[in-house]
Order: structure tokens, then C-alpha cells, then sequence
């Protein structure tokens, strides 16, 4: 039997060890398989490890080996005799597998539908340079062929045209370690990973998704769900659209987790079509210079956020809820947004504290009121700190309003605004005001009430 990938069965494969940690150079003078004082060898290359090689979420069994282009003449997927190509691995994979994957280019795209070969299984990068699977991943389950507990670790999804990890039915994909998705063609055209009809993906503990110029980095669409669950990180940088969508799905940060974006031609959370976006206590959402809202429901979804929203530079409406979406908000921060801070229309929107600055107008959203409800809205908040607005402090219009202590600094319009429209008096606790041209401003005679 002969291997003509130098160092495959003594290097790559036992620097898949998980007990081996990430990144371990050893101290000056050491060679490879060398441990140092005691001069025995320890058979293994541990100068430089990629992170990959490191199991973040523990072995599966039986392992396959898989190396691209490997000249064996009887490839068996063991460490001396790896498989030439991920696609012979699946073939050879039984359900609970472990396929390690050298870096380099393995050609896909690559299908997982057999529960017989495919359920439970892990793909792992495994290699000083990145393991990049071409064309993308494709999971489909279904009632009678279920999958399950699959794992996709340390990897870079490529030259995709419209997914780059494409689960759906009765299928769930966990995600670990680093991944990271680049589609091929024009950017913003295809989706990074996504959850469809039924499906679930999760980012386990550990893992950080990112990738550059999807039109949705991470989606879940009809009836599937994707969850970050605690430790883990979406990263949004990167030329996307947006960096997390939900169309008639749910996505779910859970506490402990981070999904934070920057530079997005969108939003940085978009839900619609009766969706839900659920962020649990602990949580952060941290999305910075959007090129519309950072936070964007519409038909019908619903916002659940008892962890932070933090909205910087939007430059739409930071918070925006319309077409009759609701949501609670435990915590809200917006520093710098395009017409309105938080602006809910036609929906109904509970926060119960809410601290914003810098609304300025802009040439496509010509508002500039740090609060904003309007067309039959309901907009409840306890407690709100607005400062530095282009216009009003708090403006209703055929909406209604119950405000317990709210606080305006620096607007060039009123504190409270009420465009009086079909309006109902807007219930307030407690007004404060300074440096605003009027501290409520009325187009009729509708008053303030104050309980």
C-alpha cells in the first residue's frame, strides 16, 4: 500500500487529535516530535496546529480520512490510506462517522440525505490551511428518512451560486468551530446558511459563522428554525445584505450569544411574513452602519428581546416594526440613525428601556423624531432618554401611546409631538425636557394625559 501525500499518516491525521490545543508553536529549539528535556518523540507535528484540528465538540466513530487528490492504491479512509475526495467518503460513511478532511479544495457540490450513511455524521477541517468544500452543502431530510445531530466543523463553504449550507425537511445541522461561507458570482446573490421547511441549524458553543457577501448570511424560512446557542458568534462583517433573516421561520439568540454586524447594504436583522425573532436574557445583537435599519420586522413577525439591542449609525430607522408586527424589548441602545431611533407602524411594540441619540434626517427618510409611532401603532415604554434629535422627542399619529418616564435633551421640534389624525392622548407619567423648542406640541386641542 502506498501513500504519495507526504506525512499524511504521521502529521496531518495525528494533529487531528482533539486533545491537541490550537496554535501550539513549541519553545525555540524544539523540532517536531521532539518533547522537549526528556527527548522522547512524541510522534506528532505540533508546531503549528489549525484550530480546526482541535474538536470543539467532541469524536464521533467510526473516523474516515479524507485527502484531496491522495494517490492510494487502496484507499480504505483510514490515516494510511485516506480517501481521495469527500464525495468517496460519503459514499463509504455509515451513520455516526467522522470524516477528517486535510486543508485544500475538495470539489462539491456534496449531498447528505441517507440516514443509513449520513445521519450523525461529522465533517471536520482538519489542516494547517483551511479545508474549503466547493459548490456548497446540501442536507435534505424527510418524515421517513430523518437526519439528525450532523456536524459541519472548522470549514469554508465556496463558489456556491445560491446556498452555501442548504438544510431542509426533517434535518438538523449543528455548526462548530470557525465556518465561514463565500458564494461564487456577483455578491449578494446567494445565501450563506440557511433553514428551510422545518429544518434547524444551530451554532454550538464555540462557533463563529462569517463569510463575505451573501444576501443572508444565516436564514431560517418557512417553519425551520436557526438558534445561536450560548458562546457562539455570528459575524456579519463582511459586504452581506443582511446578517440574519427569518422568512415565516425563527431565529433564536440565546444567552451567551453575539451576533453583531457592520456594514450591511440592508438590515441587520430582517424577520417577515409572520416570523419570529426571539433574543433570550444575556444575549447581544450589535449591528453598526447598516444601509437601512438595524433591526427590521414587518408582516406580522414578532420581536421577543429580553437580551440587548445595540443599533449604531443606521442609516434608516434603527428599530423598525411595521404591517402589524409586535414585540417587547428589555433593552434598547441606538447612537446615530436615518429618520427615527425606534419607529413602530401599524405594529405594537413594548420596551422598557430605550436610550437613543443622534437621529438626523436623510434625503430618503426625511423624519428625524427619536421615537415614532404612526398609523394605528401602539408604543408602550417605562423608561427613555432621547438626545441630539433633528425633530421631536416622541411623535404620535393615529396611534396610541402610554410613556412612563421619559426624558428629551437637544430636539429641535417639541418633546412630545401629537399629529392629532385619528390620534388618542398619548398617556405620559413623567416629561422632561431641555434645550427643545417646545416640550409638547399639539396640532389640535388633544392634550397629554397624565394618570
Amino acid at each position: 500500500m502506498r501513500v504519495l501525500v507526504p506525512g499524511l499518516a504521521s502529521a496531518l491525521w495525528a494533529a487531528c487529535s482533539p486533545r491537541t490545543p490550537p496554535h501550539v508553536e513549541l519553545p525555540e529549539g524544539q523540532e517536531a516530535g521532539d518533547s522537549g528535556e526528556s527527548g522522547e518523540d512524541t510522534g506528532r507535528l505540533d508546531t503549528l496546529v489549525h484550530e480546526g484540528c482541535r474538536s470543539l465538540t467532541g469524536e464521533r466513530s467510526p473516523v474516515l480520512y479524507v485527502a484531496a487528490d491522495a494517490e492510494v492504491a487502496d484507499p480504505d479512509g483510514s490515516a494510511t490510506a485516506p480517501f481521495a475526495s469527500l464525495s468517496a467518503a460519503l459514499e463509504a460513511a455509515v451513520a455516526g462517522a467522522e470524516l477528517r478532511l486535510d486543508g485544500g479544495e475538495h470539489p462539491g457540490p456534496f449531498t447528505l440525505e441517507d440516514p443509513e450513511r449520513h445521519g450523525g455524521i461529522a465533517l471536520r477541517g482538519c489542516g494547517e490551511a483551511a479545508s474549503v468544500l466547493t459548490g456548497g452543502v446540501i442536507v435534505r431530510g424527510t418524515p421517513s428518512a430523518p437526519l439528525s445531530d450532523l456536524l459541519l466543523e472548522a470549514l469554508v463553504v465556496s463558489e456556491f451560486a445560491e446556498r452555501g449550507v442548504d438544510v431542509s425537511g426533517a434535518a438538523e445541522v449543528h455548526l462548530g468551530g470557525a465556518l465561514a461561507v463565500r458564494p461564487g458570482g456577483e455578491a449578494g446573490r446567494a445565501s450563506g446558511v440557511q433553514a428551510a421547511d422545518g429544518a434547524t441549524v444551530r451554532l454550538r458553543d464555540g462557533a463563529e459563522l462569517s463569510g463575505e457577501g451573501t444576501s443572508c448570511l444565516l436564514s431560517a424560512a418557512e417553519g425551520a428554525e436557526a438558534v445561536l446557542e450560548a458562546g457562539s458568534l455570528l459575524d456579519g462583517a463582511g459586504g452581506h445584505s443582511w446578517a440574519a433573516c427569518a422568512f415565516r421561520g425563527t431565529l433564536t439568540v440565546s444567552g451567551g450569544a453575539t451576533l453583531t454586524a457592520e456594514g450591511l447594504a440592508y438590515s441587520g436583522v430582517l424577520a417577515t411574513e409572520s416570523s419570529t425573532v426571539r433574543l433570550s436574557e444575556g444575549s447581544v445583537v450589535h449591528v453598526v452602519a447598516p444601509g437601512s435599519s438595524g433591526v427590521r420586522l414587518s408582516g406580522g413577525s414578532r420581536l421577543q428581546a429580553e437580551g440587548a439591542l445595540l443599533l449604531e449609525d443606521s442609516h434608516g430607522p434603527a428599530l423598525y416594526l411595521s404591517e402589524d408586527s409586535t414585540g417587547t424589548v428589555a433593552t434598547l441602545s441606538v447612537t446615530g440613525a436615518g429618520g427615527a431611533g425606534l419607529w413602530v407602524d401599524g405594529g405594537a411594540l413594548t420596551v422598557e428601556e430605550a436610550v437613543i441619540s443622534g437621529v438626523v434626517h436623510r434625503s430618503d427618510w426625511v423624519l428625524g423624531d427619536s421615537l415614532r409611532a404612526t398609523g394605528g401603532a401602539s408604543l408602550e415604554l417605562e423608561r427613555a432618554r432621547v438626545s441630539e434629535g433633528a425633530r421631536a422627542g416622541a411623535f404620535f399619529a393615529g396611534s396610541t401611546g402610554r410613556l412612563g418616564s421619559l426624558s428629551v435633551t437637544g430636539h429641535a421640534y417639541a418633546g412630545l409631538q401629537q399629529d392629532c389624525a385619528g390620534q388618542e392622548a398619548v398617556i405620559v407619567e413623567e416629561l422632561v425636557t431641555a434645550d427643545v423648542d417646545d416640550p409638547e406640541w399639539h396640532d389640535c386641542d388633544l392634550e397629554l394625559e397624565r394618570p
